[in-house]
């Protein structure tokens, strides 16, 4: 169990239990510890690996979320990610594709 969880778990104060354990702490370890998935962060991911097949487990670990949490993202945003069969879909960058159909 993390000091982070330990702390959650039997509310506790951060700084005093890091204090007692002996390990250094500060609120920008905190920080860091709570990812936030952010739509940049997989437009990039998904940009990176354009015509990519992903899953949603292989997107999750990729941005070190939840399987749920990238789940929604996908359903959310159609213009990133194109579904080929149930449970799979392809990467896509949206802006490339504007420009392929521009220049047709």
């Amino acid at each position: 169990m993390s000091l982070i969880e330990l702390c959650r778990y039997y509310n506790l104060n951060i700084d005093q239990a890091a204090q007692v354990l002996g390990e250094q702490t500060g609120q920008a370890t905190v920080a860091a510890r709570k990812r936030r998935i952010t739509s940049d962060t997989a437009r990039a991911y998904a940009k990176a690996n354009v015509f990519q097949e992903v899953n949603a487990r292989t997107l999750a670990d990729a941005l070190d979320v939840s399987v749920p949490t990238a789940y929604k993202f996908i359903e959310g945003n159609p213009d990133c990610f194109r579904q080929l069969k149930r449970g799979t879909w392809e990467c896509r960058d949206a802006q490339a594709d504007r420009q392929a159909e521009k220049g047709k």
